[in-house]
């Protein structure tokens, strides 16, 4: 029974999960149990044979080998965040991931005097807005980070990622270290598949600039390879191959994958990692001579048409 349901397969109606401070209401939560509740009619060896098939695309350029592959999905543990330090920058890397944010607002390495060393507790001991964020740093000698400052206008991408900056920290400082965290993953991956859903969407609904697909971006970067990023790659590969419905949305797409990944006995950042890798021709983890990364130009269409 999952931490959402009554013994009798309702919803409890008030709260997600006992450690969740978020409340959402019944009508909020039936549509998503709806989603949960679609299954694809692929056998376990056809979900093989597409993970597979994704292996020997990748080898076919001269340039790959396994042990390349095998190397970049299993990094999961080089990335585990080791305080909640770690974490804080790892999160406000993912809110400033959208559109073309990173321009704007550079190095976020170069914030680490202004945000004391990336400790949340201090951050919103500090600030007491995101104005008063927002203006340090705008009045700032040690940092000059290449975006306009426009306090007023509320699309300026300092202004969304001042916000990001205060609510991060705030949620943040709520724990410990990252054990504390480490138990909170914990508490979803011992119910079943749809208590997996509660910390993106926790992460979505406290932190500016986090969505669904952003938050799972930042669990399986920063050490919890049980979750994948429904990104554009994992999309077009999934409905492309048919493992999931035309124009799926973001938790839709999380399940199949999930459900992907357990079905074939393989961790799911490895499935994400295998797709992204299929789909973008990237290795982050590589660099050319030249010191750029190294990349191979990869189609999806033509590995779908393989299928």
């Amino acid at each position: 029974m999952g931490l959402l349901e009554t013994d009798t397969g309702g919803l409890k109606s008030g709260i997600v999960s006992p450690w969740l401070r978020v409340r959402y209401s019944t009508r909020q939560l039936e549509p998503l149990f709806c989603l949960l509740s679609y299954s694809t009619a692929m056998s376990v060896e056809e979900y093989q044979r597409i993970y597979d098939e994704a292996f020997e695309y990748l080898l076919e350029f001269e340039e790959v080998d396994q042990e390349l592959i095998v190397d970049h999905l299993n990094d999961y543990d080089e990335k585990a965040a080791d305080s909640i330090e770690e974490l804080y920058y790892g999160l406000l890397v993912s809110a400033q991931t959208r559109r073309a944010m990173p321009n704007s607002i550079g190095d976020i390495s170069q914030l680490e005097d202004l945000l004391y060393g990336f400790d949340p507790k201090n951050v919103v001991e500090q600030y007491a807005s995101w104005e008063d964020f927002f203006k340090q740093v705008e009045q700032s000698d040690e940092v000059s980070p290449p975006g306009r400052f426009e306090i007023d206008n509320p699309y300026s991408h300092w202004v969304q990622f001042s916000k990001s900056v205060i609510s991060a920290g705030e949620f943040l400082s709520d724990y410990n270290d990252v054990g504390e965290v480490d138990e909170l993953i914990s508490d979803t991956e011992r119910g079943d598949e749809s208590t997996r859903l509660d910390v993106p969407l926790l992460l979505s609904d406290e932190v500016h600039g986090i969505g669904y697909a952003t938050g799972c971006d930042f669990l399986k970067e920063n050490g919890y390879p049980e979750f994948v990023k429904p990104d554009v790659h994992i999309r077009d590969i999934f409905e492309g191959a048919g493992i999931s419905e035309p124009d799926t949305d973001d938790i839709e797409l999380f399940e199949d994958a999930i459900k992907f990944a357990r079905t074939i006995d393989v961790l799911p950042y490895k499935v994400d990692k295998l797709f992204w890798i299929v789909g973008s021709g990237r290795f982050p983890e590589v660099s050319t001579p030249d010191g750029s990364e190294f990349t191979i130009t990869t189609d999806k269409d033509d590995f779908l048409s393989r299928l």
